[in-house]
């Protein structure tokens, strides 16, 4: 699990963490942590099954502005875990 090199918290994904808890961007902490993960392996590499497995989701959640990108699946996980943002 990932480290945050500034405060030593470990999770799966540290971009939220860092951000909310340290004002640091996912760049900027790259910058002053060269090498270091933001991201768990499993979960990066689940993340990319998933938009392999499922581009017409992908596509469909990024004309409805939902994603920034094909490589966030955050929206794909939560409507595959059945959250309807309720």
């Amino acid at each position: 699990m990932p480290k945050c090199m500034i405060c030593g918290k470990e999770l799966k994904v540290l971009t939220r963490h860092i951000m909310l808890e340290h004002g640091v961007s996912k760049r900027k902490y790259h910058a002053k942590f060269p090498g270091a993960d933001i991201v768990e392996p499993e979960f990066a590499e689940r993340a990319r099954r998933n938009r392999e497995n499922h581009p017409e989701v992908v596509e469909l959640l990024t004309e409805l502005g939902k994603v920034r990108n094909k490589k966030d699946t955050t929206e794909i996980t939560k409507i595959e875990r059945g959250y309807h943002g309720d």
